[in-house]
């Protein structure tokens, strides 16, 4: 006699032939009851760990990128905890994560586009995600401590301000440039070879230190950040977007003949 499968199993038995049920015949012939019948159990026992197609195909995407975060999990248990290897072993993770993580994942966040629920999965794993990151780069990084070490990246509480003066450019895009800058300047320094910058230093090797700080510093940060805005529902290009909504014009034409503030307003 079988073996009864233990809740666990079963529901990752679902999600395996769910996985297999999308990369044969894409999203469209993955229901609820086609599982059921695929898997070879009744349909209340789909319903029983999924409730819905939706929750279905949300608990598979998860899944699918649960398994890539711990299998570099795994990968980082066996790196040098150096700067250098943690970020690279990072680093490639990221740029392999498209083609690792297989069509059905894609598939399946093309076919929930636009789900409430689904877009508060993708925020949550992108933040699990970020987190993940930090906890490996953070012990490697020599940022002042009052910022790393004390948790400001991270930590609500902590607030950052931008101190500038608007003489030439329109204030509101100036301070969105400005915020922009900072986003890419703090992504390159986070990608600063610490270490191989320490040995060039020790050994008073400044062209080979100017050479690491550039490597960092011509990274093109860009497109991770315009990714990480839009997981969270923001323009991929702020000063586009700005630019866009017609926003400037619209204040500028309604206050014609006001009184200008000053420092005394």
């Amino acid at each position: 006699m079988q073996k009864k499968k233990t809740k666990t199993d079963r529901r990752t038995q679902l999600l395996e032939t769910a996985r297999q049920i999308v990369l044969e015949s894409g999203t469209d012939a993955l229901t609820l009851g086609a599982l059921a019948e695929r898997a070879g159990v009744s349909r209340p026992i789909a319903y029983n760990h999924f409730a819905t197609r939706s929750g279905l195909m949300i608990a598979l995407y998860k899944g699918i990128m649960d398994r890539q975060i711990q299998a570099l999990a795994d990968a980082l248990e066996h790196t040098p905890q150096t700067f250098v290897y943690v970020s690279s072993v990072l680093a490639v993770a990221y740029m392999n994560c498209h083609e690792d993580i297989g069509p059905e994942w894609h598939a399946v966040g093309a076919a929930l586009k636009g789900d409430a629920d689904m877009d508060a999965v993708r925020a949550e794993l992108l933040d699990g995600h970020a987190a993940f990151f930090s906890a490996a780069l953070t012990p490697l990084s020599d940022l002042p401590a009052e910022v790393v070490r004390g948790g400001g990246l991270n930590n609500p509480d902590v607030a950052f301000m931008l101190d500038q003066c608007h003489n030439i450019e329109d204030k509101i895009p100036g301070q969105i440039r400005s915020v922009l800058n900072v986003q890419e300047m703090t992504a390159r320094a986070l990608l600063l070879d610490r270490d191989a910058l320490d040995a060039a230093q020790q050994a008073n090797d400044v062209l080979g230190a100017n050479a690491v700080l550039m490597n960092a510093f011509y990274t093109d940060v860009r497109p991770a950040l315009a990714e990480w805005r839009e997981s969270r529902g923001l323009p991929a290009d702020p000063m586009a977007a700005f630019a866009a909504s017609g926003y400037l014009p619209r204040i500028a034409e309604e206050r014609v003949g006001g009184t200008q503030a000053g420092w005394g307003a």
